[in-house]
């Protein structure tokens, strides 16, 4: 990992014209990526892997630097680089990087089960390595807040979106009172809801007295109305 204070000390130097054989090339092609990719270097990590340039120590030169992504490099990034005095390439390869990314995730402090409520005990903010990650991890409570886990959740795992919904006002299976009201008369019956359902929201009700399937429309989490 190069840090913030070593690259900004690269540069600095490199302005003043120090002696420019105190400089690597390495520490240069870092960097000149750091800068043009705009990276924050509390966020982020890098290592070299590979650079098949013969030039170790910078001279009185220049050098460009190109990423083969258009997308945001971390990862494994292949870079593209050249080395130009008087305005002539002298140098050019290819260097690989292992870009690392971290942010402060939400994560699980011990195991969670399936459709259990989620509290703000049950998670720690935590450094994590979010690199791999395809989607954005959750960074505070209140982006979940009123929901349960939609699976079984292992200790020590960073929360995503797809990991957790909404509660239901009707749970499956969970007891509701069936109303019927056309305006004249109004009758209520038993029955057990197919599945999950939420307040506005039509769900398929088992009659427990008929044993018919009718659908209905979630009123509150003990009663559905039969729409006329």
């Amino acid at each position: 990992m190069r840090s913030l204070y070593t690259i900004s000390a690269i540069l600095f130097c490199l302005c003043l014209s120090v002696k420019a054989d105190t400089v690597s090339v390495d520490d240069l092609i870092i960097a000149k990526f750091i800068e043009q990719y705009n990276l924050d270097t509390s966020t982020h990590e890098i290592d070299f892997r590979a650079n098949s340039m013969r030039t170790k120590i910078l001279g009185d030169n220049s050098l460009k630097v190109r990423a083969l992504t258009q997308r945001e490099p971390i990862g494994l990034v292949t870079l593209l680089v050249e080395l130009e005095a008087n305005g002539r390439v002298i140098d050019r390869g290819q260097v690989r990087l292992r870009v690392a990314k971290f942010a402060d995730v939400l994560v699980t402090k011990d195991k969670i089960k399936r459709h259990l409520a989620l509290t703000p005990l049950d998670f720690e903010l935590k450094r994590m390595e979010v690199t791999s990650l395809r989607e954005r991890p959750v960074i505070s409570f209140e982006e979940i807040r009123g929901n349960r886990s939609k699976r079984n959740l292992r200790k020590g795992v960073i929360i995503m979106l797809r990991s957790i919904e909404q509660v239901p006002d009707i749970d499956v299976g969970g007891e509701v009172s069936i109303i019927f009201d056309d305006g004249y008369c109004k009758i209520t019956a038993l029955g057990r809801a197919m599945h999950d359902g939420f307040a506005g929201k039509l769900i398929k009700i088992k009659s427990k007295s008929s044993g018919k399937i009718i659908s209905a429309r979630v009123i509150d989490s003990r009663s559905v109305l039969v729409e006329i």
